[in-house]
């Protein structure tokens, strides 16, 4: 009887704590992940830093030294505090993960973390955090991970981090940042990922990168940055990933980038390039994804792609492009995703694609194609997925699917077909019965179609009945001179 009259007397003290608004509870776990866990319970809208203890029952043989992680109960949504009072990490000394999130926390105090000097993982997001006091991290000297995001921060002090050198992931994205400090990231030299995505920066300081050798992740997704520095990037030796997405670049130069020679993703898309160097690329021979979508790019340079053997995605959808050299993905022989939707494409090369034999998606919906060669693609045997939406073809080469293992189709909106056909078991007769009027327009198409440079021919589809006329005109033809020739032996005259 006695644990459920201590529960009892927990519960009623809890429900008095919480009539007069102030309140902090623990629900006791073990989590595979994270240990032995308070799932925190906090009432406190006046922000107060007052409280004496904290309320909940320990599991058997478990004590508040045991406490290795604390996070906020999703059973507890009206949890709420401007602030992190102490006392968490004062009754909980030895916990090295604090995860509080959607509290309503507007500031970091210099006390929020200071009894909790064992902490390697601090994740305050989706809060609105105005404010971090710039000893709020001074006695956190094992810290590794820090991710204040979705919050409302406009900067950050400049010694907020001097005691973070263990620091390897730091995440400041969906806040109102304009500027930081010069030196704010002197001391994190073992920094490998850097999250800025959604902020409001215009300018990126030298100063910054300086000691981000071991850098690996660069997000500066959505934010106002307009013109790079030659140089800023230059540190970044060993940088794996840069998301430069949602800008407003335009200018772009070849020194800038040169010192990415372990780069294997780049994000340039929805920015406003209209053209790169043609040497811009020459130190990624590592790279793997390449996104250019969304600019006003209308000539790809040859040159771009020659040393990027190692590519495996190309994103150039939502350009101005309205050409395509035969050679232009040559040198892209990993390559397995490419999207050149939303140009202005009306022909497609032979031979175009026929390099690319690790190729399994080709996305080229809304440009202005009419017709679809096979001999642009040649024989791709991991050729799987193909979109075409959105154009004006009217003839379909067989062969395409034939020389292909296409079990995925998008033809919607186009002349002789309007379907969509995705991946699974009868998925390849059903794109050929969808195809089949595109299929025999194609086998019905003007000699000078089939073969040759498709650039410098028009192609135009004959209606099946103009074919089936000019069949009967020859055999009317034919049928004629037979007559004729009857004629004049009936009227030749007999040998007697």
């Amino acid at each position: 009887m006695a644990p459920k009259i201590i529960v009892l007397l927990s519960i009623l003290l809890l429900n008095c704590q919480l009539i007069f608004g102030q309140t902090l509870w623990c629900d006791y776990l073990i989590s595979h992940s994270s240990g032995y866990t308070c799932q925190l319970t906090i009432i406190n809208p006046d922000g107060l830093n007052n409280f004496t203890h904290i309320n909940g029952t320990h599991m058997a043989n478990m004590t508040n030294e045991d406490v290795a992680s604390i996070t906020v109960s999703s059973m507890n949504s009206g949890s709420n505090s401007p602030n992190i009072p102490s006392i968490i990490c004062e009754i909980f000394p030895n916990t090295t993960s604090s995860t509080l999130t959607r509290l309503g926390v507007k500031r970091i105090h210099d006390y929020s973390y200071k009894s909790c000097k064992h902490l390697t993982h601090i994740h305050v997001n989706h809060n609105n955090i105005t404010e971090v006091d710039e000893n709020a991290f001074i006695e956190n000297t094992e810290l590794q991970f820090l991710e204040l995001w979705f919050n409302e921060l406009p900067t950050l002090p400049e010694n907020v981090f001097r005691n973070q050198q263990k620091l390897i992931r730091l995440r400041l994205d969906f806040n109102r940042i304009t500027d930081l400090p010069d030196n704010i990231f002197v001391p994190l030299r073992n920094l490998t990922f850097w999250g800025m995505e959604s902020n409001l920066i215009k300018d990126l300081k030298i100063k910054w990168f300086e000691n981000f050798e071991r850098l690996e992740t660069l997000w500066l997704f959505y934010n106002r940055i307009e013109e790079l520095s030659t140089n800023v990037f230059h540190p970044l030796i060993n940088l794996k990933s840069l998301g430069l997405s949602f800008n407003m670049l335009s200018n772009l130069t070849t020194e800038m980038f040169e010192q990415f020679m372990n780069l294997e993703d780049l994000w340039l898309d929805i920015n406003e390039l209209e053209d790169l160097p043609l040497n811009f690329f020459n130190s990624m021979t590592n790279l793997k994804e390449l996104d250019l979508g969304t600019n006003k790019l209308s000539n790809l340079r040859a040159e771009w792609f020659k040393p990027l053997s190692n590519l495996e995605y190309l994103g150039l959808y939502e350009n101005e492009i309205s050409e395509l050299s035969a050679e232009i993905f040559t040198p892209l022989q990993n390559l397995e995703f490419l999207t050149l939707e939303v140009n202005d494409i009306e022909d497609l090369p032979s031979n175009i694609f026929s390099s690319l034999i690790n190729i399994e998606v080709i996305r080229l919906n809304a440009n202005n194609l009419k017709i679809i060669h096979s001999d642009s693609f040649g024989v791709l045997p991991n050729f799987a997925y193909f979109t075409a939406s959105n154009n004006q073809i009217d003839a379909f080469d067989e062969k395409l699917i034939d020389n292909s293992r296409i079990s995925g189709i998008d033809m919607m909106n186009n002349i002789c077909a309007n379907f969509g056909v995705f991946d699974y078991s009868d998925s390849r007769q059903l794109i050929r019965n969808g195809l089949q009027k595109c299929f025999e327009n194609y086998e019905n198409l003007n000699p000078g179609c089939v073969g040759g440079n498709w650039d410098e021919r028009v192609c135009l589809i004959e209606d099946k009945n103009q074919a089936q006329q000019e069949k009967i005109e020859h055999l009317q033809a034919a049928v004629e001179e037979l007559q004729k020739l009857v004629q004049e032996l009936i009227d030749r005259p007999c040998r007697s």
